[in-house]
Parts: C-alpha cells; structure tokens; sequence
C-alpha cells in the first residue's frame, strides 16, 4: 500500500500545485490545536427554533407542489432526518385552493418529529387571507400538515417581473404586522428570494415577534432575474439591472449586529438564517463565525443540484459537506486583517 501510494505521489505531483495567488485569504490555517482523530467528534450542534440541530444548515423553500418535485421534497425531508437539518418546503399556495396537492407537502412521517419542519407561502396570499378573513385555511394546513411554523416570502420585484405577477396592494411591514396580531400563535419566519433586505427593512422586520429572519441576499438566486428571463427578450433588456439591485450578506450582517448593538434598539428577532451566494461549507463557515447569535446558512442552489441527481447522489455531498465543515472548525479561524 505504502508503495502504491508512493508511486501516487510522483504520478500526481504535477497536478497538485497551489499557487499563492489561491489562497483563500478569510481564514488563517491554525495546525497545531487538533488533530485528525478529533474531526470525527467535532462539534457542530446547536439549538434553533426551539429545536435540536447536529449541524447549522437549513434547507430552504426550494420547490412546491408540482409533480416532479414530489420526489425532491422527500429527498430534502430525508437529508433533514438523516443530519438532523431543518427545512422549510417551496410555496403551499397550490394547496389553498386544492387539497389533493397534500402529498407533496406532507413531510412530517419522512422527516420525523423532532426535525424542524416549517411551510412557506408568499405576502401575496397573506394580504388575500386577510382581506377574505379566511386565516383560518393558512392554519389549518399547518395543523395538518403538521408542520411547527410558516415561512413568509417577501418578493415585490419578482412579482414585478412576472407578466402573470401578484401585485398585492399594501405594503409587506403592514401586512406582516396584521397577519402577527391575527395569528400569534404561528411560529414566523420572513425571508426575501435574492435580493435581501435594505437597512430599514432589516430594522422593521428585527422589531416583529418573528422567530427569524431569512436574509435569502443577492449574491445568490435570483428571482427577479430569473423571471426577466423568462419574457420577451426586450424587457430583459430593459428592466435587467434592476436585478443588480439589493443587499449582500456583508451588508445585511453588518446592519443586524448594529441595531442589535444599539443601546436604543430593543430588537424582538434575536435568530437569523444567512442564504444567498453560498456555496460550499467554507462559505458557510465563514458567515457563520461572524455571528454571536443563533444562526443557520443555507444553500438551496447546491442542495437542489445535488438533489436532482437522486437520493444516494444526495447524501453523499451532504455527508462530505458535514466533514468539511467539521475539519473547518477544527482547524480555521477568521483572518481579521482580511475583514477590515
């Protein structure tokens, strides 16, 4: 074996170079404070949503309740199970105007009762339950479908976007705060679909009895593009850098810590969920060390491809994903010089 992988080594030698101008300048690599038999049993849990998490990943409204992506969402249910993750399905506004849509939503047998299992469904369809006084259909659904709370997507340019939009008539922060004197029984979460939140926003939404903020930033996804794409090809000339428009991460995590640093700010949203643009476990662990607070990433774009290539496939990269962040914790730590 030795010899094997001796003759490996010169065979590969050529192929393994890093040049400096590689390296991935975040992170200092600190050697010396573990050791590879103690990757296995590093720690990565945490406690989230009233919730036992065995590592900070959230897998995020990625599809709803169309035929083929029955299947996704029982591979998403089975990654949560599995890693012990949380989730959240794509909109269930299929199933307010049709129950027989149930099954693809229903994911608690699969996930088991201890995983994290929000629904999610967009401002639109709050601001039409509100109008009708027809709540009662929202929480019944959750109730049914077992389910420990809603996500609620804010998505005004994407709905813009759309030739076949919902062009909801109040303001989202007016909506949201009647739907939370209404319901406040109903575990809420907020998220946007890849342009993120501007500094008043992120204040308005810190100030809400949310359980958490989703900040779904641009860098990542994106939505309003991706119904651009789908017109005419002249309004996507036209309307397409206003795709270029939002909020990054960075930009995002700065405001948050300063309104919750702030000695004038009694924020009522103490968790958050980091997703937009990150693509890997480094990228996750970089935002994650960031935070002094309860936190998540997600990465709906790479767990989705992942997916798509079917259930074993699927596994696979979120058990290499696990282990890389593991051997992260255990050996990196943020290059400060480099954040400024």
């Amino acid at each position: 074996m030795s010899q094997q992988r001796k003759k490996d080594h010169l065979s590969l030698i050529g192929k393994s170079i890093i040049k400096a101008c590689q390296q991935d300048k975040r992170f200092h690599y600190e050697p010396l404070f573990s050791s590879p038999g103690e990757v296995q049993d590093c720690d990565l849990s945490l406690n989230f949503l009233g919730k036992h998490f065995a590592a900070p990943l959230w897998i995020s409204s990625i599809t709803g309740g169309y035929q083929e992506g029955e299947k996704l969402n029982q591979i998403f249910a089975l990654l949560c199970r599995e890693f012990e993750l949380g989730m959240s399905t794509g909109s269930i506004r299929p199933l307010l105007n049709d129950s027989k849509r149930k099954k693809s939503f229903d994911l608690r047998p699969l996930l088991g009762k201890e995983r994290p299992f929000y629904l999610n469904i967009g401002i639109a369809q709050i601001e039409e339950l509100l109008a009708s006084k027809e709540l009662a259909r929202l929480t019944d659904i959750i109730s049914d479908l077992d389910a420990d709370g809603l996500v609620i997507h804010i998505n005004p340019l994407q709905e813009l976007m759309q030739e076949e939009g919902d062009c909801y008539k109040r303001a989202p922060l007016s909506l949201l705060e009647e739907f939370l004197v209404e319901v406040p029984s109903v575990k809420t979460i907020v998220k946007e679909v890849g342009q993120g939140f501007g500094p008043r926003s992120l204040e308005a939404l810190l100030h809400l009895p949310l359980v958490a903020i989703e900040f779904a930033a641009l860098g990542g996804s994106n939505f309003a593009k991706l119904e651009m794409q789908r017109r005419e090809s002249s309004a996507f000339l036209d309307w397409q850098n206003l795709s270029y428009l939002g909020a990054t991460n960075e930009q995002m995590l700065n405001c948050f810590k300063r309104l919750r640093n702030s000695s004038e700010n009694m924020t009522r949203c103490e968790n958050i969920i980091i997703s937009g643009g990150i693509n890997s476990f480094l990228d996750g662990f970089f935002w994650l060390e960031r935070v002094s607070c309860p936190a998540l990433y997600g990465m709906a774009q790479q767990i989705l491809q992942w997916s798509l290539e079917g259930e074993k496939f699927a596994l696979e990269r979120m058990k290499n994903h696990i282990w890389g962040l593991k051997i992260a914790k255990s050996f990196l730590s943020l290059n400060e010089d480099e954040l400024g």
